[in-house]
């Protein structure tokens, strides 16, 4: 009888250069090496991707490359579904860090028999340097609940989850009209697989202990990046929800006749730097109009 219980599944696109500190991190697991094995799904990177994955073969046994031509997070995620020999699979993102106590974490998890699909959190990993003091302090983390049990009101991370292959297949595994595409920032996909597992009355919890470091990319302290992605995000959660005009438009009204001037005055008597007040002030506007675009679209599709 195999002790193999589970396969670790790395998605990752042009990321080499952060790409050895995640797995140097797999290395590091206190899991004996025979309870896990590292998929990594190259989804059309130009860099050295492969020379290092390479590299961590003799530090990681049965380590797997495998390159999906199709681009796309959602075709990369649904590649790693089809490689995995197991019976749970957990996804970790390419710029983060597992600690120590990751995999065991999530075996002993797995042990229980509490839930079918759950996930932990993360901490922001500013490895590029310091963040800017506009910052809000708590960007890039997210702790959920904090105990471990059913996941209630909080969300799973896609870049930090764990559950059982044969629920995401018949959950309808990961939409490909979802998520990153190369460079084109996107969303949802994890969302709505999650949401159907939900539907289907899967069990699913937050494991605290189950914590990675997340990178914060340099690009991510911008301020226009941090406003597409309120866009962005409005956008495809709400193409995920399927949500009408009509709800999009209420969004939208409410965003800027109540939540603007409330959250200006909050941002003033706070004293906050500007560009902090520019973001805070226009985030629900932003979120509010890709909604507004995603419900268009969708009611134009089903004439």
């Amino acid at each position: 009888m195999t002790s193999l219980k589970l396969t670790i599944i790395i998605c990752t696109y042009n990321r080499a250069f952060i790409l050895g500190e995640c797995l140097n991190s797999l290395c590091a697991q206190i899991s004996p090496a025979e309870y896990f094995r590292v998929l990594v799904i190259d989804n059309n990177s130009t860099d050295n991707t492969h020379d290092l994955v390479e590299l961590f073969s003799e530090k990681l046994p049965g380590l797997q490359y495998v390159f999906e031509p199709k681009q796309g997070l959602s075709h990369a995620r649904n590649r790693g579904l089809a490689e995995a020999q197991t019976e749970w699979v957990a996804f970790l993102d390419d710029d983060a860090k597992a600690s120590p106590g990751w995999i065991q974490s999530i075996l002993d998890t797995i042990g229980a028999g509490d839930f079918d699909c759950f996930g932990g959190p993360y901490v922001a990993w500013h490895h590029f340097g310091p963040k800017p003091a506009w910052v809000e302090e708590d960007f890039g983390t997210y702790l959920g609940s904090g105990k471990y049990g059913a996941l209630g009101d909080f969300h799973i991370p896609g870049g930090n989850c764990a559950f059982k292959k044969s629920v995401a297949i018949t959950s309808g595994s990961f939409p490909d009209e979802f998520g990153m595409k190369g460079k084109q920032c996107a969303y949802g996909e994890e969302t709505f697989l999650f949401s159907m597992m939900q539907k289907k009355g899967v069990g699913m919890g937050f494991v605290p202990d189950m914590m990675i470091e997340h990178c914060v990319l340099p690009y991510k302290y911008k301020l226009r990046w941090r406003l597409y992605v309120a866009y962005a995000g409005g956008r495809d959660y709400y193409r995920v929800y399927q949500c009408s005009v009509v709800r999009a438009f209420d969004m939208l009204g409410k965003a800027c006749l109540w939540y603007l001037p409330q959250k200006f005055t909050w941002c003033c008597r706070q004293k906050l730097p500007l560009q902090r007040i520019f973001l805070e002030c226009w985030r629900p506007i932003l979120s509010a109009f890709g909604a507004l675009y995603s419900s268009i679209r969708l009611s134009f599709l089903r004439r």
